[in-house]
């Protein structure tokens, strides 16, 4: 085997150090793009964890009644109000009213949180027959490209206009002269 010249020594150990350095680059770039990917990953996650946590209230609520005064509405379940939502700035902000079941009629102070952000606009569509009462619950999303999406939560019926509705329906089987 042939000996190297200091010259050709230098050369291999420059080269190989523009390689270990453009290597360390890649890694380094590499973490950098999965950290990214993962903040991403949990944002989007947390909006659907909370876009499912508002579906839920909504879905589980007796009624939807709109706050007077301001860009909010109450659920009801049970007959007991159990959270506000209300629009703040560009945020969607929910008061969950606690109860304990060790303790019941102890109601814990609520804690605002935030559950939606970039929202551009919150509507309600009023009930036909009780306009205080709220039938869809409709927020106007923006998204960073700057598209908006219009998410919709139905409330579901009132127990009383369920029955209404069925006695309606009774009613209308039979013909009164």
């Amino acid at each position: 085997m042939k000996a190297s010249t200091m010259v050709e020594l230098l050369v291999v150990m420059i080269l190989a150090g523009v390689v270990f350095l453009s290597m360390m680059e890649g890694v380094g770039l590499f973490g950098r793009h999965a950290a990214r990917t993962w903040q991403r990953i949990e944002e989007n996650s947390r909006f659907y964890g909370n876009f499912c946590r508002l579906e839920e209230l909504v879905a589980q609520a007796d009624s939807l009644i709109a706050t007077a005064g301001e860009d909010g509405v109450d659920i009801y379940r049970g007959g007991a109000l159990r959270a506000t939502v209300a629009g703040r700035d560009s945020c969607l902000v929910v008061a969950i009213l606690l109860t304990d079941s060790a303790m019941p009629g102890w109601d814990f102070d609520p804690a605002p949180d935030t559950l939606l952000t970039n929202v551009a606009a919150m509507a309600m569509a009023p009930n036909r027959r009780n306009p205080m009462r709220i039938d869809t619950l409709k927020l106007l999303l923006t998204a960073r490209d700057g598209a908006t999406v219009t998410a919709t939560f139905p409330a579901a019926q009132h127990p009383l206009e369920k029955a209404a509705i069925e006695i309606k329906e009774i009613e209308n089987r039979y013909i009164y002269e």
